[in-house]
């Protein structure tokens, strides 16, 4: 098992990065297997080394180690290019000059795009791959939408593999996140207009329904790479986790819609094993959002808990024990092993409850 640390450095570390940090940690060590720490400093912008500085000294302070530290995303952009070019030479690449208002007159119109943030307007080619603008993915056909018998819509997810033939198996989640059974394509080719049977996990049956006869251009939103040349994030991650030979990764809940575009990407660049991704709880705020620099200084440094004190606390809030006790991640191994499962399971938690929040 290999796992990774992956945080931006943005800002501090709050207490949400850092439980994410301690379950990704947890898994890793009751296992046995090799942690990563990885820098994503893709945006110029916004990362500073002092940032990178501290996000190291508060995982150390925590006793949340690691085995190596891998280059960071900075340092990586032709790697980067060659990743793009192997996209672009399937046909999942095209240029796209469009800005931001450009989409939200096209949205807005009265008869705008379905797509949402992202009216396809340049998803026809019009732009050369060599000359400006940014560079988005294109979605095959083979990414469907799909509804409940009741009416519901079911997340989008693209065909396992990117040609969903005969025996791929589609992987879909209800809105709530409830997994549904794997169904394998029912018709030879899983196209737009191909009828797909589903049932829920519970062997309910679903209605049958139909891929969207639309261009799935909703994923035609995703950047690969900004127009000022910057590189985005769901490209970098998915080569970096490639190539460090990562296996498993947590991240927030935040980030949960990211994977089916993810292991699609893993999959068009020749990866066959996409890394298996659980998704943390959120800890969150009394405003109801999750917590982040707008509650302050919620540092976990700048809370005054001694760090045992600290990991204590996201134990307690994560239910891998049931008091607050002062305790070293070390110390919480055969509790996760115990109780990791239903960590991963719950959603949120009302950070205020367990942490000490100035709030």
């Amino acid at each position: 098992m290999v796992g990774r640390f992956a945080p931006s450095p943005t800002g501090i570390m709050h207490w949400g990065n850092a439980s994410t940090a301690l379950v990704a940690w947890l898994q890793v060590r009751a296992e046995g297997g090799r942690m990563l720490l990885r820098m994503e400093d893709v945006d110029p912008q916004r990362s500073k080394p002092e940032f990178a500085d501290g996000w190291r000294r508060d995982l150390s302070w925590l006793g949340l180690d690691w085995d190596e530290e891998v280059a960071p995303q900075s340092q990586r952009g032709p790697r980067y290019a060659e990743a793009l070019a192997n996209l672009a030479s399937q046909g999942l690449v095209f240029a796209c000059r469009c800005t931001r208002r450009d989409m939200e007159e096209a949205v807005s119109a009265p008869h705008g795009s379905f797509m949402g943030s992202y009216p396809g307007t340049c998803a026809d080619g019009r732009w050369p791959l060599d000359g400006a603008g940014a560079r988005r993915l294109r979605y095959p056909d083979d990414a469907v939408v799909l509804r409940r018998a009741d009416g519901a819509k079911l997340r989008d997810e693209p065909a396992a593999t990117g040609r969903s033939g005969l025996h791929d198996a589609v992987v879909l989640r209800r809105a709530d996140g409830a997994k549904l059974r794997d169904e394998p394509a029912t018709t030879g080719r899983l196209g737009l207009n191909d009828a797909v049977v589903l049932r829920r996990a519970d062997g309910a049956k679903l209605q049958d329904v139909r891929a969207d006869t639309r261009r799935s251009g909703l994923h035609d939103a995703v950047v690969l790479r900004r127009a000022d040349g910057a590189w985005a994030y769901q490209l970098a991650v998915v080569v970096d986790d490639m190539d460090q030979g990562v296996t498993h990764i947590v991240r927030g809940r935040d980030l949960e819609d990211s994977a089916p575009l993810q292991r699609f990407l893993h999959r068009a660049m020749g990866n066959s094993q996409p890394p298996e991704v659980a998704h943390a709880p959120l800890w969150m705020g009394p405003d109801g959002h999750r917590l982040s620099k707008r509650h302050g200084s919620v540092g976990v440094r700048n809370s005054g808990l001694e760090a045992a004190q600290a990991v204590g606390r996201m134990a307690h809030g994560l239910g891998l024990r049931d008091r607050p006790d002062a305790c070293t991640p070390r110390e919480l191994i055969d509790d996760w092993r115990a109780r990791g499962p239903a960590t991963l399971a719950c959603g949120e938690v009302a950070a205020a409850s367990f942490l000490p929040l100035p709030l």
